[in-house]
């Protein structure tokens, strides 16, 4: 009898468990079916942490996701973090295409990271990324005629001497970062031959070096 009550038990307990079992599989599949909306995420840089409502989501990459209200928080150590809501409706698609900037609000990063300002041509959609944008294209290649170079002797009592290369002691790899040899008194000079190699001095930081002085435009 005591064996019988057992295996009764056992019996139950295994039932129990099996009931239990098709439910969570039974959930399972209705939650699965309910993610019928789609995230796309492309942002950048690319290590930027993606959240949306406190969870996190692998970047450059498409989700599914349940139907509703969302916040978005991108963040990465070093950039401003941005955030903000959207909506998003049964089979619904929402693009997250989005950029950090600077801590100065700036985008200096991206001029040291060409990869991640790849993605940012992509993804801004704004007039001040695309500015950026469309000055970086207008500078990158300038490094293939520098440095320029000018020399004017006609005046023994005040030759002309100009050289211009990128500006890398004072900024790094920011290739928009010049500096003119020669002092800011031979500026026009300085800046015709910008203007001769087919670029324009106002898409560029320019720094004037003389003896005496660092002068920045």
């Amino acid at each position: 009898m005591f064996n019988f009550i057992k295996q009764h038990k056992a019996l139950s307990l295994l039932l129990f468990l099996n009931v239990v079992a098709v439910l969570i599989v039974i959930l399972i599949i209705v939650i699965h079916n309910s993610k019928t909306a789609t995230v796309d995420i492309m942002v950048t840089p690319y290590d930027a942490v993606v959240e949306l409502n406190g969870a996190r989501y692998e970047n450059m990459r498409s989700h599914n996701i349940v139907p509703g209200d969302y916040h978005v928080k991108i963040s990465m150590e070093g950039m401003q973090t941005k955030e903000y809501d959207f909506s998003i409706e049964r089979d619904g698609f929402v693009r997250i295409w989005n950029y950090l900037l600077g801590m100065d609000g700036g985008f200096e990063y991206y001029l040291n990271h060409p990869n991640d300002e790849i993605i940012l041509e992509k993804v801004v959609d704004d007039d001040t990324g695309r500015n950026f944008v469309d000055k970086h294209r207008r500078i990158v290649n300038i490094d293939e005629v520098l440095p320029l170079e000018y020399y004017d002797n006609d005046d023994p009592a005040d030759p002309v001497a100009i050289f211009i290369e990128q500006a890398k002691d004072i900024c790094g790899d920011n290739i928009g970062c010049l500096s003119v040899y020669g002092g800011e008194k031979h500026k026009d000079i300085a800046f015709k031959l910008i203007r001769d190699a087919g670029y324009s001095p106002d898409d560029f930081d320019i720094i004037f070096v003389s003896e005496s002085e660092n002068v920045s435009q």
